[in-house]
């Protein structure tokens, strides 16, 4: 222990406070602000995006699974007035089999603005069966608070 005496202020005769500022440079808070900065856009980015993206996922498995009718019940409403059921059917029959492997999420978005349902796109990246890269593109609206489908489009890559 010392017996050292704390600095006084000679004016007021009262102990100084020791000033504890960071010793890092100006340029290292900047980084560390802008990084928290991009990590909490991505963090918020990925939870606003994440309902969108179950759904589309749960729509993707359904199809891969040829179950057809499942992944038809998450259809909206425009969906549904415009693709029956049965020919919806044949073409998981067709593509089913053939997307039948591991999907690659790549990109998805919402868009959301006044006077307009929010929508979302997914993105995927498929190994198809026959060895061809797919893109598939799963569009999605929110209607009544819940996210459907409203189009997929399946090209090769």
């Amino acid at each position: 222990m010392s017996d050292e005496a704390a600095p006084v202020d000679s004016t007021t005769n009262k102990p100084k406070k020791t000033d504890k500022k960071s010793k890092r440079p100006l340029w290292q808070k900047i980084v560390f602000g802008v990084v928290v900065f991009i990590v909490a856009i991505v963090v918020f980015a990925v939870i606003a995006t994440n309902a969108p993206a179950k759904v589309s996922n749960e729509f993707l498995n359904d199809i891969q699974a040829q179950q057809a009718d499942q992944a038809y019940s998450l259809f909206s409403k425009e969906a549904k007035e415009a693709t029956d059921q049965e020919s919806f059917r044949e073409t998981v029959s067709r593509i089913g089999a053939l997307l039948n492997t591991k999907e690659k999420q790549t990109g998805r978005e919402i868009q959301d603005s006044t006077g307009s349902p929010a929508i979302a796109q997914v993105k995927y990246e498929i190994k198809g069966t026959d060895g061809v890269d797919y893109k598939i593109t799963v569009q999605l609206v929110k209607q009544d608070d819940q996210w459907k489908v409203n189009s997929f489009d399946s090209s090769k890559k």
